[in-house]
């Protein structure tokens, strides 16, 4: 019982409620923004007019110049496997031998965030994955940047459509995907109740909300 009480005084009884959920009865459950844009050479040409970094395409080596309490050996070898998936590219740049920045982009399949899943994307889609900026980096507008630059690889690799996730609540990486044409098309859930993943995901209804939405 004293350990309980040292835990809700440490952590407040909706912390300690909210870790019970979360590990004991393993159910909790996220709301994701659905965002598409079609690309336009013309004006992501015209933003990325600005972009002053020296990019280049990484390999696995790359990622071991990065910060290592980030790029953990479990971490590290979703990177070996992804490196190795002819479908995913990752662009950074490396900065007094220090990785400062690494985004990726795929032009096969959607990873869903939290259960695990992947779902195939059309031939004329790209995706935006996940990106990481080295604490020391921060600040300098590099997500922003590198979002543009992003959809530049996806346009030239001859990808007509763009899509990227953004989790609900998180209102400025929503603002800027909005600010570079994206349509939040709606959210999904995906989750876990009673330890069973799920996920709401209805994919060829957002399409269909996107083509009726340009037209």
């Amino acid at each position: 019982m004293e350990e309980i009480f040292n835990k809700i005084r440490k952590y407040g009884i909706s912390g300690v409620l909210d870790y019970f959920i979360y590990n004991v009865i393993k159910t909790h459950w996220h709301s994701i923004h659905y965002l598409k844009s079609s690309l336009n050479y013309e004006q992501i040409s015209n933003k990325l007019d600005y972009f002053d970094f020296k990019v280049q395409e990484l390999n696995y080596e790359d990622f071991l110049l990065g910060d290592p309490n980030e790029f953990t050996p479990r971490k590290l070898k979703i990177i070996k496997e992804r490196l190795y998936d002819n479908s995913y590219r990752c662009y950074g740049f490396i900065d007094n031998n220090t990785l400062a920045y690494s985004t990726w982009i795929s032009l096969k399949k959607i990873g869903i965030p939290i259960v695990k899943e992947s779902i195939n994307l059309l031939d004329n889609e790209g995706f935006l994955e996940d990106s990481y900026c080295h604490p020391l980096y921060r600040g300098k507008g590099l997500h922003s940047k590198f979002n543009l630059y992003r959809m530049m690889k996806i346009h030239k690799l001859g990808k007509k459509n763009c899509l990227v996730f953004v989790f609900k609540g998180n209102v400025a990486a929503l603002k800027v995907q909005q600010k570079y044409g994206f349509i939040d098309l709606g959210y999904f859930r995906v989750g876990k109740i009673l330890g069973f993943t799920f996920n709401t995901l209805n994919k060829k209804k957002m399409d269909i909300l996107f083509e009726l939405y340009n037209n």
